[in-house]
């Protein structure tokens, strides 16, 4: 993903909510709070470049649980856990004005990712021993003011030349990078098989558990093989989805790329269309429809605790929050609770 490509996202102050606001709410079924989370506790995440500019929440699944935006800037009001990435030296001042100490325990942030294809002359491209320097300036000290933060390797594509590259980077580093886990890239045809041992030949080699942080069916090789079909693709991320959700050592992945503009890779991947809304891939990959879709049938993560439509859920939105729950017997008497709880105390003043 080019920097160039990468949006500054505004800050923005979400107002508070009156009683009244919030009796509204129960009566109708939402839950209105502007920390309210939204996140799964899926593998799945997005890699998202939109900033505000396309509905995030129209991903919202209980596979899905984290988004990273290739920059330091988080969506704000996205219900869903972000992590930040140091994309390489061109983002460095802005990632160490957004991403300190007090950022990470403010947002309870849990992980950060490094270089962005640091072998790849269009991308972060640097030699490894200024990407070990880098690492050293920019992330390691954040580990050592936040302990708990996890940091994730730069992460290298599944030409020959990144796994070489990572070799150099943890030689280059010596004793001054903790890696918490290796992230990586894959771009190939449809091969379930190639896909599988490219990723745990990563996880044997580096000994770390692993984040598949881009992969989509495209052919960045012979030209005269094609591009994948969209039926070879649904098979595809279904698959391999299915593979990584039941792999231990695989914690996170991200399929590329909920976008509109997919950036020179086959439009078949793409999750978003270029309206901005969400594709039948999408659906399949959140576990929401689509043709090849994972659902609770087939995911070790249960489905159905959000509804998805095609406009960004639908449902009560205040201050930018939308909800749109499934209501069971137990949430109705919940808030018919806080109904006359609130109406007391409306009676009391």
């Amino acid at each position: 993903m080019s920097n160039n490509f990468i949006r500054r996202l505004p800050n923005l102050c979400i107002a508070s909510l009156s009683i009244s606001h919030l009796v509204l709410s129960a009566s109708l079924g939402t839950t209105v709070s502007s920390h309210t989370r939204r996140a799964g506790k899926g593998k799945a995440g997005l890699g998202w470049p939109n900033g505000a500019a396309n509905d995030i929440s129209q991903y919202y699944s209980s596979k899905l649980s984290w988004y990273y935006s290739w920059s330091p800037w988080a969506v704000v009001g996205a219900d869903l856990g972000f992590v930040p990435m140091f994309w390489g030296v061109k983002q460095a001042s802005d990632f160490q004005s957004q991403i300190t100490t007090t950022t990470i325990t403010n947002n309870s942030w849990t992980s950060i990712l490094g270089m962005n294809e640091p072998e790849q002359a269009s991308e972060s491209y640097v030699n490894v021993g200024d990407g070990a320097a880098q690492w050293k300036q920019y992330i390691e000290p954040l580990k050592t003011s936040n302990p708990s933060i996890r940091l994730g390797s730069p992460a290298c594509t599944n030409a020959p030349i990144g796994k070489q590259w990572m070799y150099d980077f943890f030689g280059a580093c010596g004793d001054g990078c903790t890696v918490d886990f290796v992230a990586l890239h894959y771009y190939g045809l449809a091969n379930s098989t190639d896909f599988i041992a490219h990723v745990t030949d990563y996880h044997d080699s580096f000994q770390r558990p692993i984040w598949v942080t881009e992969w989509a069916c495209q052919n960045y090789g012979d030209p005269s093989l094609g591009q994948c079909t969209d039926d070879q693709i649904e098979t595809f991320l279904k698959d391999m989805q299915s593979w990584m959700d039941s792999t231990d050592f695989v914690e996170r992945y991200a399929w590329f790329g909920a976008m509109e503009n997919m950036q020179g890779v086959n439009q078949g991947n793409a999750l978003m269309d270029p309206q901005g809304k969400i594709t039948s891939l999408g659906k399949q990959y959140i576990g929401s429809g689509g043709k090849g879709s994972t659902s609770s049938s087939s995911s070790a993560y249960p489905t159905g605790t959000t509804t998805v439509s095609d406009n960004g859920g639908g449902g009560v939105s205040i201050s930018g929050v939308q909800a749109d729950f499934k209501l069971d017997l137990q949430q109705i008497l919940w808030r018919w609770s806080i109904i006359a709880i609130l109406l007391s105390l409306l009676t009391m003043a």
